[in-house]
């Protein structure tokens, strides 16, 4: 993390005009000056702004308000300050009211144009999370490494063995060791559940390739069956076609046979008509015959 500019008001010594320290055009500053100039507190306010901690803030349940310059009730301090190439700007406010004190807690991108992209969380546990995340160090490890405040330079040595490691770990990163092994497991766990997943897919895939040879088999079967049934189809159709015809003769037959049998009963009317009228003919032949021969008869006896 590179500082480039610290704004203050009301923050320890400095007053309620808002003070701009640029540390941009410098890379290495030495402050100097008598006591209660403001030295420290410039560092305090550093500090403040990215974790919350300063000078009077350990175990105090009111630590800001030890902050806070005397008589006045706001405070804010602003950082800019530069990592990896990018800018980002923290603000951090305190306002000491008759009722309850208020804090807030800012934290964006610095952008070309002066505007910040907000990356503000809902609560201020959360954005100072991000901050320590975004930083990389935490302010036990920044206060027993980097920044070593006047009569706690033994602050290290003080601490238990577990908490000597715990600052060792911050100041080294080791966490981020331990978040790569997270990740890692993770990946391994994920790759470890698509493995299966395929082996799996790889199966059911095995499985209906046996399948569809077992149904292509089959597919064959049906198509010589279906072949069979066509070749059946193809000689039925035939013998379909031979016996409409013979139906149709047969048909045909029956009408000529209906017609001659109607002709058959037209003629044996006739017949019998014309065998009534012999009859009736012969009858009167015979009947006249009889007359002529009693006449013949009658003319003999007279004349006898």
């Amino acid at each position: 993390m590179i500082p480039l500019k610290l704004q203050i008001k009301n923050f320890l010594s400095y007053g309620p005009e808002p003070q701009t320290i640029s540390f941009a055009n410098y890379h290495l500053i030495c402050l100097s000056g008598k006591n209660g100039h403001g030295k420290s507190a410039l560092l305090d306010a550093i500090t403040w702004a990215i974790w919350g901690q300063a000078r009077k803030t350990s175990g105090n349940s009111k630590a800001d308000q030890g902050l806070l310059h005397l008589g006045q009730n706001h405070m804010f301090v602003i950082l800019e300050f530069e990592i990896n190439g990018q800018l980002y700007r923290i603000r951090r406010e305190y306002v000491q009211t008759k009722s309850k004190p208020f804090t807030s807690l800012d934290f964006g991108i610095l952008q070309e144009d002066n505007k910040v992209a907000p990356l503000t969380n809902k609560t201020i546990k959360a954005t100072q999370q991000k901050i320590e995340t975004t930083i990389g160090i935490t302010y036990e490890a920044f206060s027993n490494s980097t920044f070593l405040r006047q009569g706690q330079s033994n602050e290290f040595s003080k601490k238990s063995p577990k908490e000597r490691k715990s600052v060792l770990a911050d100041i080294l990163q080791l966490q981020q060791f331990e978040n790569q092994k997270k990740i890692a497991l993770d990946q391994a766990r994920q790759l470890q559940i698509q493995y299966k997943t395929e082996v799996s897919i790889q199966e059911r895939i095995e499985e209906e390739l046996s399948t569809l040879s077992q149904l292509q088999q089959q597919q064959l079967e049906i198509d010589n069956q279906l072949q069979s049934l066509e070749s059946i189809k193809e000689t039925l159709l035939k013998k379909e076609k031979i016996h409409n015809k013979k139906k149709q003769e047969i048909l045909e037959a029956i009408k000529e046979f209906q017609f001659l049998e109607q002709q058959n009963i037209e003629a044996t009317s006739k017949l019998e008509s014309t065998k009534s009228k012999i009859r009736d003919l012969a009858t009167a032949w015979h009947q006249v015959a009889k007359d002529h021969q009693n006449l013949a008869d009658t003319q003999q006896l007279k004349q006898q």
